[in-house]
């Protein structure tokens, strides 16, 4: 099952990727075809040298929330549920267990997490 998991997580995130660069594609074309557009007046009052590298890191921010962090968000979820799944399936009494664990786990995760952002402010 491990192999299932290794290759079904790497055809998720490749395809992931693959949608995150034509959506980044589309919206520099997009972008482009509105700068284009604009009257010339619109380009005195703005800075025509910033625009390409404005749009880039505006199509990169895009491209990294659908990519690589909705891709982590999703596999994280299913991972979880079907681990529950099996949990469940298997045995009831130990997946019951994690379930009444789990909201102390994640309050201490968030405890530690903001001591040690504000240690490092």
């Amino acid at each position: 099952t491990g192999g299932a998991v290794w290759l079904t997580s790497y055809g998720f995130y490749t395809l992931l990727i693959i949608f995150s660069e034509n959506v980044g594609r589309r919206t520099r074309m997009g972008y482009f075809r509105q700068i284009l557009k604009q009257e010339s007046a619109w380009f005195d009052t703005n800075q025509y040298q910033e625009l390409p590298s404005r749009m880039n890191q505006e199509v990169l921010s895009i491209q990294k929330a659908i990519g690589e962090k909705m891709g982590t968000v999703l596999f994280c979820i299913s991972l979880c549920v079907s681990g529950l799944t099996f949990g469940f399936t298997r045995g009831w009494a130990l997946a019951f267990l994690v379930l009444l664990v789990s909201p102390f786990l994640v309050i201490g995760t968030d405890i530690s997490t903001k001591a040690l952002q504000d240690g490092f402010a």
